[in-house]
């Protein structure tokens, strides 16, 4: 499905463009995508890997001719067929031509050309008329432009875009003109001009012209309806529209995006259902039917439960009936006070520096408990003020907060809080949130050692260039950076501080910051394979070679350089630089040359980067997976497998080894590694050389998993099955689990990645938990706190594969051969179903799945 909605918005896009650079209306868009298709099939793509990288047509033999490529909307002449009434006042059959070419412009080509079909030529459409044809007997005239646009009626200029307007497609059918020069620049960020509505005449060329003066384009600046690019070739994208107005009936008292945003609310917050009684709401037939019956439910739950079994429409009044007025979502008085709570900030007044200083943001309470008793320290992070914050002003701030917490339960506002800015310790080393509370930490020393040797590495491979900020263009974004400080561990054991510097990727926008964002990760399925014929290898030749080695790559991302068809990116420099360049008060931005850690698409560009390397070396991707490399030299061959850039690798000899490191080595610089694998993604990788085993496993990742639950490994009792011998199968029926509570996504999340990578015991518990949810009940909870017991007892589980003939010929020979499982009745309940493919000794492939028809 990934690469079908890539493919999708790849498409929609290109159409977007060519209707708008063309100046066609919205009526051509399936046209354009015709064209785009065409055009995409007769080129180049390495996605061809039967036809070697050649283009599809060509592979499949249909012939193409690129003389007779054009651009879409193309100005060109034809001679019509002659379907005027003669002077007998009979109707000509169409087989004579017109002796006059008239101006078309070209929406298509002859199936000869697209499908190998029988028809020359292009599909055009004629200016005088706006019919259109097909004809063998037109003349694209390319160096002609499209002297008014359909939509405008002004002058057009695709290639420069000079005339400061854009296209924008409803997905109705309607258009919208959105202003892109000065006058949008001097309006408020992200506030483009756009004119809603355009009369559209005919006039004698055929073709709509829309009577807008510039006048009025400078009158309707404020944009009522914010699109994103693609959006209105088709219905699909429908739902990325920002503020799409949607129009009201006399009836309607909301939208149905507000009614599906008050239902969410609502049962996020188990609000309460206020009905009209039958006779105010006035519904007749089978609509008022069912009425009289759902309109007593006081709570969604209530009316979920009476909507079980019945048909689609009973739930699908609650949406008419909120949108219509008879039905009012309002709040619960048992829940209220808490939600409030939630949204509350902490503020007091207290004296500071001789004055009276209300705080009530930027300073955020840390809280952890110590024998039940609540405990208060303080921390600032994210301050909106300038000036520091007295240490006085913090202790009062405490006192007070202490004081309300006196024989109370924790405020919901509080629990947010920790949940949100929780300190970070490993062992007795605290991690800093910034440059300035790692000043005050004793470790000070490691943790400026880390942030000079990453400035001073981004500044040596020419990351930015430092321009001045009253150079750069009007409108232009210059994006935030931050300095990321974090502990590196090894196995759960401190190993080094490291400093980062990041951009906020988060705050980009897709055109203006970058294109393209998807990048490709070898597949878990692909890495246990390969250890899993690691080990035959090794046990048949007993050369070392054969364990897998690691590559890292230092830096990675800022290996790529940024190209001229990129889009040109400013960031903020750095807070503190300690001397080394300017800083980001100095007047100076960043220009950047390379990519940085935190661009959408920085992995992207890696990908591209490294795939470079591998070309150059002569690897080739393998079919099943196109991050798995082999590459053939001097009679060896080696086999390699990367995730970003975390490359492992094995061959038939430690010279192909070593070639593959020192050419790796000479491209991107600094690496490390080279040596056996002991980690591969937080994976543990145990070797027994005696035995001829490998083993993974992801004990770090188990104790993490219990400790963010909080689960103490020394005290907590274990269990012995993944599930309730107990549980009972069904959806929560009861009050849903919020996440202040218990969070159980976040449970989801770990587990998954437990259950992908090695952890195959509990691919059931934590398949059955994500069916759930959408609404976790207590039963739910109590499932996953009994799971996490189980893993408690299980640290050291995962998988094992041999390489030992001993093993893998008894009771037959089964050495490198897949062997699969199916259980139809796996779990609870008859719907589920296991599927298992194992290799050499170890599962490779699974997984458990809700059986869409059980019999």
């Amino acid at each position: 499905m990934g690469k079908i909605e890539r493919f999708n918005r790849t498409m929609m896009e290109s159409v977007n463009v060519m209707l708008r650079r063309g100046g066609a209306k919205n009526i051509y868009a399936y046209d354009a995508a015709m064209f785009f298709e065409y055009h995409y099939n007769i080129a180049p793509t390495d996605a061809n890997i039967i036809g070697k990288g050649e283009a599809p047509f060509t592979t499949l033999g249909i012939p193409v001719d690129y003389k007779k490529l054009v651009r879409f909307f193309c100005p060109a002449y034809v001679s019509p067929p002659q379907r005027a009434e003669v002077e007998s006042g009979k109707k000509s059959k169409g087989k004579k031509l017109s002796m006059r070419k008239e101006p078309c412009v070209i929406i298509g080509y002859g199936t000869k050309m697209t499908m190998g079909g029988d028809s020359e030529g292009y599909k055009v459409v004629l200016k005088r008329t706006g019919e259109v044809i097909a004809s063998a007997h037109v003349t694209p005239a390319p160096m002609e432009e499209v002297s008014k646009s359909a939509v405008t009626g002004l002058a057009h200029d695709p290639l420069e875009e000079g005339v400061l307007l854009k296209r924008v497609f409803d997905v109705t059918g309607g258009e919208s003109l959105t202003t892109c020069g000065e006058e949008a620049e001097e309006d408020d960020e992200g506030d483009e001009g756009v004119l809603t509505e355009a009369e559209i005449e005919k006039d004698d060329d055929g073709i709509g012209e829309a009577k807008i003066t510039e006048t009025e384009m400078k009158t309707n600046v404020k944009q009522m309806r914010k699109m994103q690019v693609g959006t209105g070739v088709t219905g699909q994208m429908r739902g990325e529209m920002d503020q799409h107005t949607e129009k009201l009936t006399k009836n309607d008292v909301m939208t149905k995006k507000q009614v599906s945003d008050v239902i969410a609310r609502g049962r996020r917050r188990n609000m309460l259902l206020e009905w009209k009684t039958p006779n105010e709401a006035g519904k007749t037939g089978a609509s008022g039917e069912r009425y009289q019956h759902y309109h007593k439910c006081k709570t969604f739950p209530e009316f979920d439960k009476m909507c079980e079994g019945k048909r689609r429409a009973w739930k699908a009044d609650l949406n008419n009936d909120i949108q219509k007025g008879h039905c009012v979502v309002v709040e619960n008085p048992e829940m209220s006070k808490e939600i409030d709570e939630e949204a509350e900030y902490f503020s007091m007044t207290c004296t500071q520096g001789g004055g009276d200083v209300e705080r009530n943001e930027g300073v955020h309470l840390m809280f952890g408990m110590s024998n039940e008793t609540p405990r208060v320290e303080t921390e600032t992070m994210n301050l909106t003020y300038e000036e520091d914050v007295d240490e006085e002003f913090l202790i009062e701030l405490c006192k007070k907060s202490q004081g309300e917490l006196k024989d109370q339960e924790l405020p919901l506002w509080m629990a947010l809080a920790v949940y949100h800015h929780t300190e970070v310790w490993v062992g007795d080393m605290k991690k800093p949130l910034s440059i300035k509370e790692a000043r005050k930490l004793k470790e000070w020393p490691l943790w400026k050692e880390s942030a000079i040797k990453e400035i001073k590495g981004l500044l040596e491979v020419g990351v930015w260039k430092e321009v001045l900020r009253s150079e750069i263009g009007p409108g232009s974004k210059v994006l935030p950076g931050k300095m990321i400080l974090d502990i590196k561990t090894v196995d759960g054991k401190f190993e080094k501080c490291k400093a980062r510097y990041v951009s906020r990727g988060d705050l980009s926008t897709r055109g203006e910051h970058y294109w393209e964002s998807s990048s490709h990760q070898v597949r878990s399925k692909s890495i246990k394979m390969f250890f899993s014929t690691a080990v035959v290898a090794y046990g048949k030749t007993r050369k070392k070679c054969y364990v897998p080695r690691n590559l890292d790559i230092k830096q990675a991302y800022i290996k790529r350089k940024r190209g001229k068809d990129e889009p040109v990116v400013y960031m903020e420099l750095p807070e503190e630089t300690f001397g080394l360049c300017n800083d980001k008060n100095s007047g100076y931005v960043a220009q950047m040359q390379r990519h940085l850690y935190g661009e959408v698409d920085g992995g992207r560009a890696f990908e591209r980067e490294l795939l470079e390397f591998l070309d150059d070396i002569g690897a080739e991707a393998t079919v099943s997976d196109r991050m798995v490399f082999k590459w053939k030299w001097k009679g060896e061959e080696l086999t390699a497998l990367a995730h970003v850039d975390d490359i492992v690798y094995n061959g038939s000899s430690d010279q192909i080894c070593e070639e593959f490191f020192s050419l790796a080595e000479k491209h991107f610089g600094s690496l490390t590694g080279g040596k056996q694998a002991e980690f591969i993604l937080g994976i543990k990788i145990e070797w027994d050389f005696e035995k001829i085993t490998v083993k993974l496993s992801q004990r770090a990742h188990a104790i993490k998993f219990l400790e963010e639950f909080g689960f103490n490994i020394e005290t907590t009792t274990s269990k012995s099955t993944p599930m309730p011998l107990d549980v009972e199968v069904g959806d929560n029926v009861g009050r849903r689990i919020l996440p202040s509570e218990w969070d159980y996504f976040k449970w989801c999340g770990f587990g998954n990645w437990l259950a992908t990578m090695t952890r195959v015991d509990l691919a059931l518990v934590v398949n059955w938990c994500g069916r759930h949810s959408h609404n976790p009940g207590e039963e739910h909870v109590r499932i996953q706190k009994h799971a996490l017991r189980y893993i408690l007892g299980s640290l050291d589980e995962g998988l094992t594969f041999h390489g030992s003939s001993e093993v893998l010929e008894s009771p037959y020979d089964h050495t490198n051969k897949l062997i699969g499982y199916v259980d139809s009745m796996h779990g609870p309940g008859p719907d589920t179903m296991c599927v298992i493919i194992t290799l050499n000794g170890g599962a490779v492939i699974w997984r458990v799945l809700k059986q869409r028809v059980v019999t």
